[in-house]
């Protein structure tokens, strides 16, 4: 179908290149774009404390770098040829663009709108590498990691061009619809991690016990990630209005009320869920997870959706995250942080939600002139939509497997298994310990030698080694532990004394009623001496005339009451 709508970055690549289009973007459009560009920066923040205190503690310092890398190596390939890919002037078939490598403008009636919308894009590219950085959690090679996400966007560039460049064939000839990026930054980003995460292979436990997920590293911090990836989408979907002149506003204000009800109906599926199938306790994972997904479901068609429909999207969204969250152990796909799920299923999911939600703009901006299914548009936008997902998925398979692929066949993409053992905070980073490689020597937090590791060294020796690490790094704790061990001994030793003797007692009871009941005199006799010479002690009271045998209530010891 031809384009059924348009974008506003077709107003950003006519300013860029000398258009003499009328529609020109103002200064406080610029401002808008910066402001909005600096919020969505801070969404690196929220995805390195979400991801950090998803994964174990030894690995939260990696995966906080890991999150500095994307942006270090991402934003200088975008503007060395990233940018240039996707909005350069001159496209080729509608595939890629071809000009303004290492971008840079010096036109002063076309700078502010090129370098706003430079920079506003280039954080989008790294989010899009970020999400990938915790599928592939706890296990990478961090070298190959920094190259991986110097290359990454590549995968985002070309796909942005095809349906943000006013020239690219899914916005020109397809007519698909992506209004803040669910599917050139979140389903691509999803599907890059899940490729990556087969490529990888699972962390050398995972299927130890059984497929439930290990234990969050720290809870709180993947709680405090997700509040500040909310902040931060407000600005991702209300920024892609570029702008506040003209009826551009209204989109900014629309895009931040049904983005909130998304999220807060995603919420309340994800709790209602989790109480559900987890026998009334509320999984981390399943709310924070769920929130995330539905802020990635009404990425695509936020300011074409009303509130009440963008409530339904979040709804349904955590249906699907939850879902594929839950299938992926089942196929051995090892994903930390539920990336796959939340921008994968989410993004998908999206962008489908378009093609069924999505009805004609009426500000004037035309983000979208065609209805979607449920508005009377018939299925012509939703098919648009279809194939512009299948061809990002094609595209990211294709793609993603080359990059690690080579990676894999040249230095590698997957760590040492001490990396996992010890974790990457000690090995790539020298935190509560040191690996030297040079001498194979393991250092603790102190700098004090405690083995060798190499190649061959045997998955129990690294364990051992491990727990001596643990044990000098946290030496409070271990000490606690060993006296806690020491309390429990103690007690245990002593409950099995007072047991014995309890015991004992019972049998010299029994001993002395079998004699009192049998009523021979030379018994009594005999049971009296060795009373007398304290054969048969332990404060017992013999009462003859009653035949009764009590304790005796003192505490003198080797007293016995003959009556």
């Amino acid at each position: 179908m031809p384009a059924s709508y348009t974008t506003v970055f077709d107003t950003i690549a006519k300013d860029d290149f000398n258009s003499t289009s009328s529609s020109q973007t103002t200064w406080d459009d610029a401002t808008w774009i910066l402001t909005s560009s600096f919020i969505i920066f801070t969404m690196q923040s929220g995805f390195g404390l979400l991801e950090s205190g998803s994964v174990s503690r030894k690995n939260e310092v990696n995966i906080m770098i890991k999150n500095a890398v994307d942006v270090v190596f991402g934003s200088l390939s975008y503007w060395m040829f990233g940018y240039a890919l996707s909005f350069g002037q001159n496209s080729f078939y509608g595939l890629f663009a071809m000009d303004n490598f290492f971008t840079d403008s010096t036109n002063s009636s076309t700078m502010g709108t090129m370098f706003s919308h430079f920079f506003f894009q280039s954080s989008f590219a790294t989010t899009a590498t970020t999400i990938v950085s915790g599928a592939l959690a706890e296990r990478a090679n961090f070298n190959a990691y920094m190259i991986f996400s110097f290359f990454n966007t590549l995968v985002y560039a070309i796909p942005a061009h095809w349906i943000w460049h006013k020239d690219g064939f899914l916005h020109k000839y397809v007519g698909a619809v992506d209004y803040a990026g669910s599917g050139v930054v979140h389903l691509i980003g999803g599907v890059t991690g899940l490729i990556g995460a087969i490529m990888l292979g699972p962390r050398y436990n995972r299927w130890d016990h059984g497929l439930d997920p290990p234990a969050m590293g720290s809870p709180t911090n993947a709680i405090l990630g997700t509040f500040m990836l909310w902040w931060g989408w407000l600005g991702f979907n209300c920024g892609s209005s570029y702008g506040v002149a003209g009826g551009k506003w209204k989109l900014a204000a629309k895009s931040a009320v049904v983005t909130i009800n998304s999220s807060v109906s995603g919420g309340a599926v994800s709790l209602l869920t989790s109480y559900i199938f987890k026998k009334q306790k509320f999984e981390i994972s399943y709310i924070l997870n769920g929130i995330l997904g539905s802020l990635v479901a009404i990425t695509a068609p936020c300011p074409a959706v009303t509130p009440f429909e963008a409530t339904i999207i979040g709804g349904i969204a955590p249906v699907f995250v939850i879902g594929v969250q839950e299938l992926l152990p089942h196929l051995k796909i090892d994903d930390p942080v539920g990336a796959v799920a939340v921008h994968g299923a989410g993004g998908l999911w999206s962008l489908i939600a378009v093609g069924l939600f999505a009805d004609i703009d009426s500000t004037g901006e035309l983000v979208v002139s065609h209805p979607g299914l449920f508005h009377g548009g018939g299925v012509g936008l939703l098919i648009a939509q279809i194939e512009y997902s299948l061809c990002c998925i094609v595209w990211t398979i294709i793609a993603t497997y080359i990059i690690l692929k080579t990676l894999a066949v040249t230095i590698g993409i997957r760590g040492d298994i001490s990396l996992e053992v010890f974790g990457a905070d000690l090995v790539e980073h020298n935190i509560n310990g040191r690996l030297d490689w040079k001498t194979s020597c393991l250092y603790d937090s102190q700098g004090i030698e405690i083995g060798k590791v190499n190649k061959s060294t045997s998955l129990t020796e690294l364990l051992r080694l491990n727990d001596i690490i643990e044990a000098r790094a946290n030496p409070q704790t271990s000490s606690a532990l060993g006296r806690r061990q020491s309390t429990i001994d103690y007690r245990s030793s002593s409950r099995n004394l007072q047991s014995a003797r309890r015991r004992k007692d019972r049998e010299k009871s029994s001993q002395i009623t079998e004699v009192i009941q049998n009523g021979s005199i030379n018994h009594h006799e005999s049971l009296k001496n060795n009373l007398s010479n304290g054969h048969i002690t332990n404060n017992i009271d013999v009462t003859t005339n009653h035949g009764a045998i009590e304790p005796h209530p003192g505490n003198n010891e080797n007293v016995v009451t003959m009556l």
